[in-house]
């Protein structure tokens, strides 16, 4: 087995400097974060563009046995959700959600809390409160 050469150990396995400023020189740099702001780009028209600005939002929703929902009604709840941001007429994103107990925490993105009050007036859906996102960090932070 030949050793590597000095060239070679300054590289990772994605051919990219190694980080040393950090006092690790086994890590290889990360790759960039979503921004906080998605740029999504629409044609408005035959020669117009315009772009949309998307926050990501937590909606924390008080829902009384929301953990005794069956599949079929989470189902339905995701069909009403989808044909509402469908008829908004505005760019709108539905992440995910969680059911946890007597709540559902969702995690949506729109242009501003007031179309995701809307979407959520529209569906019939209860809110306790709309929080914008300010960032995202998990296992790959680190």
């Amino acid at each position: 087995m030949s050793t590597p050469t000095s060239e070679n150990a300054l590289l990772c396995r994605r051919g990219k400097p190694r980080r040393r400023e950090m006092g690790n020189s086994s890590r290889c740099p990360r790759k960039r974060r979503r921004p906080r702001w998605v740029s999504r780009r629409t044609r408005d028209g035959p020669t117009k563009t315009k772009e949309i600005l998307m926050q990501r939002f937590l909606i924390e929703r008080d829902m009384p046995g929301a953990a005794e929902l069956t599949d079929a009604q989470l189902s339905e709840i995701a069909q009403k959700s989808n044909a509402t941001a469908e008829s908004l007429g505005v760019d709108y994103r539905w992440i995910t959600s969680y059911v946890a107990g007597d709540k559902v925490y969702c995690v949506h993105e729109a242009d501003s809390e007031d179309t995701i009050r809307e979407h959520s007036r529209r569906a019939g859906f209860p809110v306790t409160g709309v929080i914008p996102v300010a960032n995202e960090f998990g296992p790959g932070s680190a």
